[in-house]
């Protein structure tokens, strides 16, 4: 089996369905790729694995459940800050 966070939505989802892949791993696998990248892309105006870790744990079902995702900071949300892609914010 490749690096979990190889894997596209649709095969992780599957892979989640089919019992062979598990949520945490998958989460864990794609939060080491941020942090291996990030200091080079520089994607992220914040970004809190922790939160991630606690909020994956509560995450409601649906379709997408277990797919990590990125908000851009010009969205405003409950508990990360926006920046609205400005350094005066």
């Amino acid at each position: 089996m490749p690096e979990p966070h190889r894997f596209t939505a649709t095969e992780a989802l599957q892979q989640m369905a089919a019992g062979r892949l598990d949520l945490l791993a998958y989460l864990e696998s794609c939060l080491d790729r941020i942090a291996a990248r990030e200091p080079a892309v520089r994607a992220f105006a914040h970004f809190n694995p922790d939160l991630v870790r606690r909020r994956a744990r509560h995450a409601p079902r649906g379709p997408l459940h277990g797919l990590p995702v990125a908000v851009k900071d010009v969205l405003d949300t409950e508990d990360q800050p926006a920046e609205y892609g400005s350094p005066i914010w």
